[in-house]
């Protein structure tokens, strides 16, 4: 019968830390038996988990030191000032660098305005305004279609060297 070694690594330490059963432990020593390289595994894990509990296995109970809160109060209220301090230079660098700026900066004179007065025409009392009439969309049309309409902005226009000389004249 074989086993992977894997398998065996894993049941191994299984057996060194004593989290297997008594039937896993004899079929385990049956397989031992027949396997030299699996028996050199297990002295090697037995070892390292002797090792490991030796090493972890301290009479000394560990007590964490009292906290004091005094410090930590201290530490607290220095970080708060720290944030305050900084909050305070950042604005003041604002204010400062929009002072320098306001001060530096330009304006431009303008003319003055002199208002005149404009007196505004009244209506013609003839009849309404013969700006939205049919006669007047009609002609706007007729001048229209008297200049063709050409698309300036297109590949080819862009492209093509005499379209972009005919828009240059």
């Amino acid at each position: 019968m074989h086993i992977e070694p894997d398998i065996i690594e894993r049941l191994l330490t299984d057996r060194a830390l004593g989290e297997t059963h008594a039937d896993v432990d004899a079929l385990l020593d049956a397989y031992l038996a027949t396997d030299p390289q699996a028996a050199a595994a297990r002295a090697s894990i037995d070892d390292t988990v002797a090792l490991a509990d030796a090493a972890l296995t301290d009479d000394v109970a560990v007590t964490p030191p009292p906290l004091d809160a005094s410090r930590v109060n201290t530490a607290l209220q220095l970080r708060r000032a720290r944030r305050y301090l900084l909050n305070a230079a950042v604005l003041a660098a604002v204010l400062v660098l929009g002072f320098i700026y306001g001060s530096t900066r330009t304006v431009p004179e303008h003319p003055r305005f002199n208002p005149t007065p404009v007196i505004a025409q009244p209506a013609p009392a003839d009849g309404p305004s013969r700006f939205w009439s049919a006669q007047r969309i009609a002609a706007l049309a007729e001048q229209r279609t008297e200049r063709p309409r050409r698309n300036k902005w297109t590949w080819t226009s862009l492209t093509d060297q005499t379209a972009y000389r005919e828009v240059l004249q």
